[in-house]
């Protein structure tokens, strides 16, 4: 007998499970009996695959592959393993994050919900702290900053304590196909985390990873699912990124969504090399910026950008319907 997996339990599958039960009914793929058979006896399958990694006869199965819709007419590849391998996977990653995430600078966001609960956060902090005052802010004159709209739309969008009079917008090209396994292990390292509990992370992800049909693992990319997994995993190897960017511009200046960065710098000069900069930083980890989408904004480039206008139209337009019914 091989042994248990530290961290891999009973307990702790059953936990992550009814976490996952709950998005299911969120996945872009619906079971045609919404996953009845996983959820009238869980207490069957959970004691099979913890039995089954206990043996060291643990075998994931075919996870089904689908498009979503992209722009320009490009799609993404979505992976949606099955139930017990995907509970797993969310088992694995949970702990690794709950062992990593002291490394994590303070405005860095990968979860989809914390997008949602940032912005309220932020909007309710510069409601109660006074944050709306003009003469609070010195980097742009009073005039501009009238045509910037409301601040609490410029704070729940951007997160930075004061108004920068430009801004340095970057995002990764092709993510999450780019990601190294080999970055992966290194996001891992130094953790207090056993090596088997390692070891079966990397066999699931080589299982799970788009490759070609008949042949070997390349140890590249990660699978993009709807549950946070891969996010988690992704948001870790990141981790290098953030130190470089926050020595550079200011814990302050700099918040990341996933892999969308902002950072707000005095001028356009220090943007050009903040961009040059995150082209460095990526590249260690053998990734890079998308030349596209990566530039230097002033004040009224990023009130376009970021949809400021359109979004405050739409909050309002929320709070009306909100006041309706």
């Amino acid at each position: 007998m091989a042994g248990a997996i530290p961290h891999i339990s009973r307990t702790s599958i059953w936990k992550t499970w009814k976490t996952v039960r709950k998005e299911l009914k969120h996945s872009s793929i619906r079971d045609v009996v919404d996953f009845l058979d996983y959820d009238v006896n869980p207490n069957v399958w959970i004691n099979r695959l913890v039995q089954s990694i206990k043996q060291g006869t643990y075998e994931p199965d075919l996870p089904r592959r689908f498009s979503l819709g992209k722009s320009k007419g490009f799609s993404r590849t979505m992976t949606l393993p099955a139930v017990p391998d995907l509970v797993l996977y969310r088992t694995l990653v949970d702990c690794i994050f709950e062992k990593a995430k002291r490394r994590e600078h303070r405005h860095v966001y990968f979860l989809r919900g914390q997008v949602t609960a940032i912005r309220q956060r932020v909007q309710q902090e510069s409601f109660t702290s006074g944050q709306l005052s003009l003469p609070l802010y010195r980097a742009a004159s009073q005039r501009s900053f009238l045509n910037w709209l409301k601040y609490d739309q410029y704070r729940k969008y951007l997160i930075f304590k004061k108004v920068h009079p430009f801004f340095v917008v970057a995002d990764v090209s092709n993510f999450f196909d780019s990601i190294l396994h080999s970055h992966v292990a290194e996001a891992l390292h130094g953790l207090p985390i056993p090596t088997r509990t390692v070891g079966l992370l990397f066999f699931l992800l080589e299982r799970l990873s788009i490759r070609q049909e008949y042949t070997g693992s390349h140890g590249i990319s990660l699978p993009v699912d709807e549950f946070d997994c891969s996010r988690t995993l992704a948001h870790m190897v990141l981790f290098p990124h953030d130190d470089e960017m926050v020595k550079l511009v200011g814990e302050e200046n700099y918040v990341r969504w996933m892999d969308d960065q902002n950072m707000g710098v005095p001028s356009r000069g220090k943007g050009l090399q903040v961009l040059s900069e995150v082209g460095r930083s990526l590249s260690r980890l053998h990734l890079s910026p998308n030349a596209q989408k990566s530039k230097v904004l002033s004040l009224s480039e990023a009130r376009r950008h970021f949809h400021l206008d359109l979004n405050k139209l739409l909050d309002d337009a929320e709070a009306l319907a909100k006041q309706i019914s």
